[in-house]
C-alpha cells in the first residue's frame, strides 16, 4: 500500500527532522574514536601487512571480537586508506541504513502505514548509544545494521513467504562481525521451531472431535500460513544451512588459528569461582540499572510495559517476538558483567527493536488520546498534547547519556555548547585520546630497537608506536585474559602521572566493570622497558622509576628501571 497525500507530506517530514536530529547529534561526536577500536586496527594493519590477525607480531591471541569488521579495515590499510575515517565513514552508513530500514520494518511488524512508522527512527536519532557506537572507531553500526535486518527479513519471510535463506545470510554476517550475532540466529530459529510446533498441535486438535485448544479456524489457518507446514523441511533448510556451513568454516579455522573456543576477550569478562560469578551478575544488573536511568533506558521500560498491560499484542505476533529481544540483552549483560564503556555498548543492537515496541505503544496512547474522541476540539488538544508528550519522550532520550556524557556524569541545563560538546569533560576525554596518539607517534620515531611497552590502554598507543606491548588488563594477553578475577578493583590509571597538562575534568581513576583481571607480577617477570599507564605499588618495588620523554611536542612521563636512550 502506498502512503499519499497529507500523510505522505507528515511522513517526509518526520524524516527529514529525524536526520536533522541524526545530523546534530551525530556532529557532536564525530571528532572522537574509542581506544579499543585502535586494538582492532592494529590487528588489521598486522594482517594488511602480512603479519596474520594478531596484535604482535608472532603471537597468535584474539584480542578483537570484530572479524569481519576488522577484516574490512585491513582492506582499507592495503588501498592506503586511514581506518579511523573509513571506520567512521561506513558507521555513519550503517546508522543511516538502519534508521531507513526501521521504517520498513515499522510497517511489517504492525501492518500500517504512515506517520507511526518513522517514529522508531525518530528515537534512534536522539538515542546517544546508537549514535555515538556507530561512529567510534568500532562495529556498532554495522552489526546492529545486519541484526536488524535478519530480524526484519525472518519476519518477513514468515508474512510473505520468501526464502529464509535472505535473513540467514543476514544473521551469519552478524555473526562473523560479532559473536552475539550467533543470539540473534539462536533466537529466531527458536521462535520459528515453537510456532511449527503449536500450529502442528492446532490441526492435530482441531481433528479430533473434541479440540483441547481455545483457537478459532482462522487463527489456526494463520498460523498455519505463516509456517506452511507442507514445506518445513525446506523452510528450515533454508534458516538453518546457510548460516550454520559459513560459521562452522569461520569457526573451524579460527579455532585452530587461536586454540581457544571463545576469543580472548571472552576470558578476560568471565569469572572462574561460583562466587567471582554471582558478583559478576551482580554488576550485570547495576549495568541495566544504570541503563534506565542515565541510558534513557525508563522510556522503553514504561512504554513497551504499557504495550503489553494496556494494549495486549497477540502472544505470537511480530510484537511479541521483538519483545523476547527485550529479555536477551539482561540475560546477558549478567553473564558478561556489564561493561565499561561509554554509553551503554553492549545495547546498542537492541535499540531499534525497542523504539519498534515504543511507537507501538504510543500508536496505541494516540488512538486513545485522539482517535477515539468525536469532539474536533477535544482531538485537536489530544493531537497538541501528544505531540508534546513525544517531544519530551525524545528530548529525554537524547538529553540524558548524551549530555550526561558531555557534562563528565553530571545533570545540567541543556547550554549550546553543552549540547555541542564544548565542555571541559568532552575536551578531556578528545585531549586524552589526542596525547596518547602523540605519545605513539613520538614513541615510533624516537624509541630503540627492540623497546617494549606496557600500558592499562592498549589502543590508540601501541597502534601508532607499532612497539611490542604487554596488556595490562589481558585484552590482548592471554596469559593475563585466564587469571582469576579480582572483584571491586579499581584500576588507578593515574593520569596525572603521566599526562600532567591533561584538560580539567578527565576522571583519574576508572572503575573497570569488565577489566577484572591483571597480574602486575607477571607484567614484571617480562621486564617491559617502559609502562605508559597503569603504574603501581608493584612495579615501584620491582625498580620503576618516573622520567620525562625528552620532548617539547607535549609534556609525558614513563616509568623505567633506568632512562631510555632515545633516538634523536
Amino acid at each position: 500500500m502506498t502512503v499519499r497525500g497529507p500523510e505522505k507530506v507528515k511522513m517526509l517530514t518526520l524524516v527529514v527532522i529525524s536526520l536533522a536530529i541524526y545530523a546534530f547529534h551525530s556532529s557532536s561526536l564525530i571528532d572522537y574514536a574509542y581506544d579499543d577500536a585502535f586494538i582492532s586496527f592494529r590487528y588489521a594493519e598486522n594482517l594488511a601487512n602480512g603479519h596474520g590477525l594478531v596484535y604482535n607480531i608472532g603471537e597468535r591471541v584474539e584480542g578483537y571480537t570484530n572479524f569481519l569488521w576488522t577484516v574490512i579495515m585491513a582492506g582499507a590499510i592495503r588501498l592506503g586508506a586511514d581506518p579511523v575515517i573509513i571506520a567512521k565513514v561506513l558507521g555513519v552508513a550503517f546508522a543511516l541504513a538502519t534508521m531507513f530500514l526501521m521504517i520498513a520494518f515499522s510497517a511489517l511488524v504492525t501492518g500500517r502505514r504512515g506517520w507511526p512508522t518513522v517514529v522508531p527512527m525518530l528515537f534512534l536519532a536522539c538515542s546517544g548509544p546508537f549514535v555515538a557506537w556507530a561512529q567510534w572507531g568500532l562495529e556498532g553500526g554495522m552489526f546492529t545494521f545486519f541484526t536488524t535486518l535478519g530480524l526484519f527479513l525472518f519476519l518477513k519471510a514468515l508474512k510473505d513467504g520468501i526464502s529464509f535463506a535472505y535473513s540467514s545470510l543476514a544473521f551469519v554476517v552478524a555473526a562473523l562481525t560479532r559473536p552475539e550475532g550467533v543470539i540473534f540466529f539462536g533466537v529466531s530459529l527458536l521462535y520459528y521451531l515453537l510456532l511449527v510446533r503449536r500450529a502442528r498441535r492446532l490441526k492435530v486438535d482441531n481433528n479430533e472431535q473434541e479440540p483441547t485448544t481455545q483457537a478459532s479456524p482462522e487463527q489456526i489457518a494463520d498460523l498455519a500460513h505463516d509456517v506452511r507446514l507442507k514445506l518445513f523441511p525446506i523452510r528450515i533448510a533454508q534458516l538453518a544451512t546457510p548460516f550454520v556451513l559459513i560459521y562452522a568454516i569461520y569457526y573451524g579455522w579460527r579455532f585452530s588459528y587461536y586454540g581457544y573456543p571463545f576469543p580472548n576477550t571472552y576470558y578476560v569478562r568471565m569469572a572462574g569461582s561460583l562466587g567471582a560469578y554471582l558478583e559478576q551478575w551482580v554488576r550485570g544488573l547495576k549495568y541495566i540499572s544504570d541503563f534506565l536511568w542515565s541510558g534513557s533506558g525508563v522510556v522503553i521500560l514504561i512504554l513497551v510495559a504499557l504495550l503489553w498491560i494496556t494494549f495486549r499484542p497477540a502472544r505470537r505476533s511480530p510484537l511479541a517476538f521483538l519483545s523476547l529481544f527485550c529479555v536477551v540483552p539482561i540475560v546477558y549483560s549478567m553473564h558478561v558483567g556489564g561493561d565499561s564503556k561509554h554509553f551503554f555498548r553492549l545495547l546498542m543492537p537492541y535499540l531499534p527493536l525497542f523504539y519498534i515496541l515504543v511507537a507501538e505503544s504510543l500508536w496505541g496512547v494516540f488512538r486513545l488520546a485522539v482517535e477515539t474522541k468525536s469532539d474536533p476540539r477535544v482531538r485537536s488538544a489530544g493531537r497538541i498534547l501528544f505531540v508534546g508528550f513525544v517531544a519530551g519522550l525524545l528530548f529525554y532520550t537524547y538529553y540524558f547519556p548524551t549530555l550526561l556524557f558531555f557534562g563528565g556524569g553530571k545533570p545540567t541545563l541543556p547550554t549550546w555548547s553543552l549540547l555541542r560538546g564544548k565542555t571541559p569533560a568532552y575536551e578531556a576525554v578528545k585531549g586524552y585520546e589526542r596525547q596518547k596518539r602523540l605519545v605513539g607517534e613520538w614513541l615510533r620515531k624516537h624509541a630503540p630497537k627492540g623497546t617494549t611497552i606496557a600500558t592499562t590502554v592498549a589502543g590508540v598507543t601501541p597502534y601508532y608506536s607499532k612497539l611490542y606491548t604487554y596488556d595490562m588488563l589481558g585484552v590482548t594477553n592471554e596469559h593475563i585474559a585466564h587469571t582469576e578475577p579480582q572483584p571491586n578493583r579499581i584500576v588507578s590509571v593515574d593520569v596525572k602521572a603521566t599526562f600532567p597538562d591533561r584538560p580539567a575534568g578527565l576522571v583519574r581513576n576508572i572503575l573497570i566493570t569488565s577489566h577484572l583481571k591483571s597480574d602486575n607480577e607477571y607484567i614484571i617477570r617480562e621486564n617491559p622497558t617502559l609502562i605508559i599507564e597503569g603504574y603501581d605499588i608493584a612495579f615501584r618495588k620491582a625498580g620503576y622509576k618516573k622520567f620525562r620523554m625528552p620532548t617539547d611536542e607535549f609534556v609525558q612521563y614513563y616509568f623505567a628501571k633506568r632512562p631510555v636512550q632515545f633516538l634523536p
